[in-house]
Parts: C-alpha cells; sequence; structure tokens
C-alpha cells in the first residue's frame, strides 16, 4: 500500500484527478466492502485533499468492519490534528471512547482529547482572571479521568504536569496545581520531574510566597546546571530578587545568564537587563537609610509581581500609581506602557491593549519593547480580536522593521501561515 500512495500521490495533482480517484475508490468499496485496501485508500486520499469528513467515514467503516477496536480511529485523529483539523480528530477519539471504552486504544484516546480540549482553551487565550470555559473544564474531567483510570500508564507523569499546568493558570487551584507538580517530580521521567520541579516554583511564586520560590528554583539550577531548564531556573531567580527590590543582585544574576537568542529566558533576560540598566545609575549605590519604596524602579517591580501573580486590577492600580509621577521621557515609559497592555490582555481587554501598544509605539520610538509591542499586537489581533489581516501587517512590519530581531524567525512562521489563511479565504 505504501508504494501505491506514493505513486498515487504524483498521479493526482492533474486536474479532475482527485475526484476520478474518488469515484474508482468508491466503486470499489461497494463491490468489496470488507476490502480494507480500499478503505486505507480512500481515508488516505480525502486526508490528502484535506476532506476530513469523507476521510474519517472511510476509517470509521474500516473499524467496524476490521474490529480495529478504535486503533485506525486513534491513527486517524493523530493525522488529523497534525493537519490542522482538530474538529476531525475530536470525532474520531470521541468515537473510539464511546464505542470502545474498555479497549487499549481508549487510553490513548482519553490521553489525546484531553490534550485537544486543553489547546482550545489556550487558543480561546483564557486566562484566570476571566474564569474556566467549557473547553477547560473538560480538558481538566478528562485529565482526571485519565489518571483516575489508568495508575501505572507511561504517560501518566506527563498527564499530571498537563492537569497542574492547567489547574494553575486557568482555576489557580495552586493546591492541586502542586500535587500534581510533587507527583510528577516524583516519576522516573527525569526530564518531565525538572520540569515539574521548576514549575513547582512558579506555584509558589503566583502564591506570593517568594523564599519559597526562590528555594526551588535555585534547587532546579543546582541540579540541572545546563540547559534550558536551568537558564529559565536563573532567570526566575533574577525576576525574584527585582521583584523584592534587589536591584543590582538581579542586575548581576541576568548578566550571567547565556546570551543563547533562541532561548526565551535568554531574550527575557535582555529585556530584565535593558530595563534595570536604563533605569539603576551603577556608579551610585543606595544607602542602607534610603527609602526605596516609591522609587519608579521598585514601584515597577511591585506592578510585573502583582501581574504575574495574576492579580490584574492590583497591578493596574500600581501601574496607574507609577505613571502619574512618570513623565513620558523616563526610561521606564515603554516598560510601564508594555506592562500595562499585557494586564489588560489578562483582564480579557484586547481592545484597550492594543490601543496602549499603539502609543507605545508612537510615543516611544527608540524603545527596545517595539518588536515585542508588535509581536503582542499581531497575536492579539490574530486570537482575540479575530483580525487575521491586520495581525499579518503588524508581523510585515516587525520584520520589516526589525529583520535581525531574536522574535523574527517565530513572525516569519506566523505571517506565512496567516497569509495563506487570507489567500485561502
Amino acid at each position: 500500500r505504501p508504494v501505491v500512495q506514493a505513486r498515487l500521490t504524483r498521479m493526482v495533482t492533474g486536474q479532475g484527478a482527485p475526484e476520478a480517484f474518488a469515484t474508482a475508490f468508491a466503486r470499489a468499496a461497494a463491490l468489496d466492502p470488507l476490502d480494507r485496501s480500499v478503505r486505507e485508500l480512500q481515508a488516505w486520499l480525502a486526508l490528502e485533499q484535506g476532506e476530513y469528513d469523507v476521510a474519517l467515514d472511510a476509517v470509521r467503516a474500516l473499524d467496524r468492519l476490521e474490529q480495529d477496536e478504535g486503533e485506525s480511529l486513534v491513527i486517524f485523529a493523530a493525522q488529523a490534528a497534525s493537519a490542522g483539523a482538530p474538529e476531525a480528530a475530536a470525532r474520531a477519539l470521541d468515537e473510539v471512547l464511546d464505542r470502545h471504552p474498555d479497549r487499549p486504544a481508549a487510553r490513548t484516546a482519553l490521553f489525546a482529547r484531553a490534550r485537544l480540549w486543553d489547546q482550545q482553551a489556550r487558543d480561546d487565550r483564557e486566562r484566570a482572571d476571566l474564569g474556566p470555559t467549557p473547553a477547560a473544564d473538560s480538558a481538566k474531567a478528562a485529565y482526571t479521568a485519565y489518571l483516575d483510570r489508568y495508575p501505572i500508564s507511561d504517560q501518566r507523569p506527563r498527564t499530571a504536569l498537563l492537569l497542574a499546568d492547567l489547574l494553575r493558570d486557568v482555576y489557580r487551584d495552586f493546591d492541586g496545581s502542586e500535587a500534581r507538580l510533587t507527583e510528577a517530580a516524583a516519576g522516573r521521567d527525569v526530564g518531565i520531574a525538572n520540569r515539574a520541579r521548576l514549575m513547582l516554583g512558579e506555584v509558589a511564586l503566583r502564591r506570593g510566597d517568594l523564599d519559597t520560590a526562590r528555594q526551588r528554583f535555585a534547587d532546579v539550577d543546582e541540579s540541572v546546571r545546563i540547559g534550558p531548564l536551568a537558564e529559565q531556573a536563573r532567570y526566575e531567580l533574577a525576576l525574584i530578587d527585582f521583584y523584592e527590590g534587589f536591584m543590582y543582585s538581579a542586575l548581576a544574576r541576568a548578566e550571567a545568564l547565556d546570551e543563547d537568542t533562541a532561548a526565551e529566558a535568554a531574550n527575557d533576560a535582555i529585556a530584565l537587563r535593558v530595563t534595570l540598566n536604563d533605569a539603576l545609575d551603577p556608579d551610585v549605590l543606595p544607602g542602607p537609610d534610603v527609602d526605596l519604596s516609591a522609587d519608579p524602579l521598585h514601584v515597577y517591580g511591585r506592578a510585573a509581581l502583582r501581574h504575574r501573580r495574576g492579580l490584574s486590577a492590583e497591578a493596574l492600580a500600581t501601574l496607574d500609581s507609577l505613571d502619574a509621577d512618570l513623565p513620558p521621557a523616563h526610561a521606564l515609559a515603554d516598560e510601564s506602557l508594555y506592562l500595562r497592555a499585557s494586564v489588560l490582555l489578562e483582564r480579557g481587554e484586547p481592545a484597550e491593549a492594543v490601543a496602549v501598544l499603539d502609543a507605545l509605539l508612537s510615543q516611544q520610538p527608540m524603545s527596545f519593547f517595539l518588536d515585542r509591542a508588535l509581536r503582542l499586537q499581531a497575536r492579539t489581533y490574530e486570537g482575540e480580536l479575530s483580525d487575521p489581516a491586520t495581525a499579518a501587517e503588524r508581523y510585515d512590519r516587525l520584520l520589516e522593521r526589525f529583520p535581525g530581531s531574536p522574535l523574527a524567525p517565530e513572525a516569519r512562521e506566523a505571517l506565512r501561515r496567516l497569509r495563506a489563511t487570507l489567500g485561502a479565504s
């Protein structure tokens, strides 16, 4: 069959060829409904043409006629999801769970279905302040069911990690998230265990327990030593210094990070260094009796921590107090605008967020954060505002103005995707 498919791939590109082959396969299936190879070719051709309903019908027939017990449907679901057709994948997985709940395929199907719901929730830009939607509720229920039904599955640590992430970000259930992360951290998969330990630091930070968060991130740094997780832990330690007002220590940590700009933590550390370098005078250290609580950089740090903890109302109030005394030419003016836009997005106010970013772009033409502002606008127009044309324009502007930006590869990929979508509409 793979040889046949390879040959057909070259043949179906001609005008009218897909329809002719589909008709031929349908006739062959009618003559011999039990011929597995014909059903497989029907499904393959439909997938090649993006006709997912037709492909699912063919795979459904295979499942019933061959008594596959859901295996063919699970394979189809993976193919459909990879091809960008989550709805077709979901229908296939739902059929497995409905018709074969006690067969081996159900285990894979339940995990995959939970992942689809989880992705849908994230695509909807769900945030804790907005509360969970049905997609998040379904993902949570499916992850929990998987952990309850399959206590010794190889996917258990990963499932616990994914559920913990959902509980923390969408439900603000820090106790539940910490319990699942503790389980994942004790598993045999070293990569997942280390990731869980890093996330335990994040949970402590979100609680506002900075001492525990510091210790957990330091433990990851000391035990992992190299790689993205270690770099992320070091960046988090720099941020905690920043949040607590230890600005020179935060700057020293940020400057010590590996400058591999392909890593997200490295890019974020560069932004933190810019903020600190712009606002600090390295030649003037404050004396022990100086009250820095009203210093703009310290106020900005408090706002950033409140944003990180999901306390959007408190973060906005802190930014309001900062901006009231902050002249437009101040070194923190652009950072304050960018943070305000991020908080507004967390609150479910995308139109207001892009307006603030417009102000940053117009008022701060030399800001280090311009490429980030354009990316955030593009993401918001594509996601929350459902405006792919404007999103494409923002990515295009980012690439035109900042071709060497670390964000450029992401922008190019997003722009190709958006242009394909716009061209097909």
